[in-house]
């Protein structure tokens, strides 16, 4: 199979929303705004942490709020260091800071980020665990979420909810990992496997 015939393909995934475990993105947003746009986004790997950054940048946007995001790399304590530090002085003090992967830097580095935020309009992250900000949201994986997924994907065919279910227990609850299992599986699919099967746009 093609890669742009495969039904998992990135650009399909990107379209799907962070699904809420409760509540919807105007509550969510509400939150944030209680709590001055200071909180953690919180959640193992593979969540929906980053989509449900991206998601939040984009309401940002089209309310007007000024934001700056900083997405940190593991590739180094003393590069992510400068990161930082070129990313805190290049952004204006009225923008919210928006800090992907927090959970990256250790206690010192993150202290220093607690204390130089305070000058801006608020600081958003998302982390592994708790106790850094107040926590906004919790993203908890859970089988039901990953089958809600593929089944918002509108696919043309049926996959078994015991591969799904399967795919999670392999994937250990990385639902980004189980996507991504999937595209691998069907990229290997003969197209005539799929005969009489329409592809989704």
């Amino acid at each position: 199979m093609k890669a742009r015939e495969n039904p998992f393909r990135v650009e399909r995934l990107h379209r799907l929303k962070f699904l809420f475990p409760d509540g919807t993105m105007e509550n969510f947003l509400k939150k944030i705004e209680r709590t001055q746009f200071r909180g953690a986004i919180v959640g193992p790997h593979g969540a929906g942490k980053t989509t449900l950054i991206e998601e939040v940048m984009c309401e940002f946007r089209e309310r007007g709020i000024s934001f700056s995001h900083l997405r940190l790399r593991d590739d180094g304590k003393r590069v992510n260091h400068q990161r930082i530090l070129n990313w805190l002085a290049e952004t204006p003090q009225s923008a919210v800071l928006i800090l992907d992967s927090a959970g990256l830097l250790n206690w010192w580095a993150w202290r220093n980020v607690s204390r130089n935020s305070k000058h801006f309009a608020g600081l958003i992250i998302s982390t592994h665990q708790t106790g850094r900000l107040p926590t906004l949201i919790e993203c908890t994986p859970t089988v039901e979420t990953f089958m809600q997924l593929v089944e918002n994907l509108e696919l043309a065919f049926d996959v078994p909810q015991s591969h799904l279910v399967k795919t999670f227990t392999h994937c250990k609850g990385n639902i980004r990992d189980c996507l991504r299992t999937l595209y691998d599986e069907f990229a290997t699919v003969e197209l005539e496997e799929l005969r009489g099967m329409k592809s989704p746009n």
